[in-house]
């Protein structure tokens, strides 16, 4: 920072990187504001005024996404690209019975409840963006705009895949999805499952054709089991999108436990990712029975924050820590099953492998009906996660172990009051 003197005034130089630190913490309105002191802050402030653009199979998002991709400055300011998924599942047939069920879902709001014609303008404005997508997703028209537009956009490193993007202010349909005056239920409308899996698909493919390469890759908003990623999303040229990937959050669909084709096109997809830092895999596994273990076959020297909830298996869990000793710091484990071995077990190797300093353990099991989910206290014969969790990270005692100890001396308490009741019985 430098002072400068010019007459009878001083002025204060500020380097142009304390400047664009300054920009970033600013609102999109004090950053216009900015943009307009002088062309220094100009140049300096525009690329925090759009550093995301929105896109998905909808002519108002597509058009919106054009616009930017054909502005000179802007143009070259995006990095991170949403993808907007526009699935409505709802229970409705008819608007009259739409209309005659929102009392229910508004009891104890304090919102003010829609009339039948508010209702009915909005439920033809989303059968209208629905053929929309329609149209355009089965002639193919919204990939091929999406590739041409991105064509355009040289700095395109981030894509996030959302289904909740229609609630951001910056979204073309927003009022159409969230209305300013008052809440409204989603009309009946199920565009099947694969909603999230053709988005991916057309980034993918748009991005390899234009050589463009991403570091992070996010699944995020997820809703319900219809939100996943299918095979297809694994196979073929459109694994190459997974070779400059940093950081991957996935929701996958639970065909991955039928089929070991899915596990290996995975695991071959992730393996591509050699600079992989972060590592999010979700998929509902409940009821299912297989281990995923495979698809963490790979090293990634590099990864620092792993986040699972699928199956493991004991042993291939406890090589997948022992390769990754020296860079693994973050690790999330919910709502899986361990295959061939204990969690007493597989905590403690992880508290002599790992060197965490965050981890989070919720909804465990072994396969059996036993399942250990996180409580304030170890009544019901429950584990409490948090101890395990404060074990592996500050060591002292095992509360697997402890738990399993307390079990054998309450089997035998029992046992000697059950002999006790019988002399008594006997005596009297």
């Amino acid at each position: 920072m430098e002072l400068s003197s010019g007459g009878n005034s001083k002025r204060i130089l500020i380097p142009a990187e304390i400047l664009s630190l300054i920009f970033s913490c600013l609102l999109l309105v004090d950053i216009k504001a900015a943009r307009c002191v002088c062309r220094t802050f100009n140049s300096l402030a525009s690329p925090h005024l759009l550093d995301t653009a929105i896109v998905g199979s909808q002519t108002e998002t597509i058009e919106r996404f054009e616009a930017i991709a054909a502005h000179e400055l802007f143009l070259k300011f995006v990095t991170t690209v949403i993808f907007s998924v526009y699935s409505l599942q709802g229970e409705y047939a008819t608007v009259n019975g739409y209309y005659n069920d929102l009392p229910r879902h508004y009891e104890g709001r304090e919102m003010r409840l829609p009339t039948l014609e508010q209702c009915d303008e909005h439920w033809r404005n989303h059968q209208r963006v629905i053929n929309d997508q329609t149209e355009l997703q089965e002639s193919g028209d919204d990939k091929r705009r999406i590739q041409n537009a991105l064509r355009l956009m040289p700095n395109i490193h981030h894509l996030v895949l959302s289904g909740d993007a229609g609630k951001m202010a910056t979204h073309p349909l927003n009022k159409i999805w969230c209305p300013s005056t008052y809440r409204i239920i989603e009309p009946l409308y199920d565009l099947g499952k694969w909603q999230f899996s053709h988005g991916f698909i057309t980034m993918s493919s748009a991005l390899l054709s234009n050589r463009q390469c991403l570091s992070t890759l996010s699944h995020t908003d997820i809703r319900s089991d219809s939100d996943v990623l299918s095979s297809l999303c694994f196979s073929g040229m459109v694994q190459e999108i997974f070779r400059n990937l940093r950081r991957v959050a996935l929701f996958i669909d639970d065909e991955i436990y039928r089929t070991s084709l899915f596990q290996t096109r995975v695991g071959e997809c992730l393996a591509i990712a050699s600079n992989l830092e972060t590592l999010e895999i979700i998929s509902e596994e409940w009821g299912n029975q297989t281990d995923l273990s495979r698809i963490l076959c790979a090293t990634w020297p590099r990864l620092y924050h792993l986040k699972l909830r699928i199956n493991l298996g004991y042993d291939s869990f406890l090589l997948f820590c022992q390769r990754h000793k020296e860079s693994l710091r973050s690790l999330h484990l919910q709502c899986l099953t361990l295959f061939g071995g204990s969690w007493g077990e597989l905590v403690k190797a992880m508290r002599t492998h790992l060197r965490l300093t965050n981890i989070w353990l919720e909804d465990l099991d072994e396969g059996s009906e036993e399942l250990w989910v996180r409580r304030d206290d170890l009544s019901g014969g429950w584990y409490r996660l948090s101890e395990a969790e404060a074990y592996v990270l500050h060591g002292g005692d095992n509360p697997f172990e402890n738990m399993q100890r307390r079990d054998v001396v309450e089997r035998l308490i029992e046992e000697g009051n059950r002999i006790w009741r019988a002399e008594v019985v006997w005596e009297v």
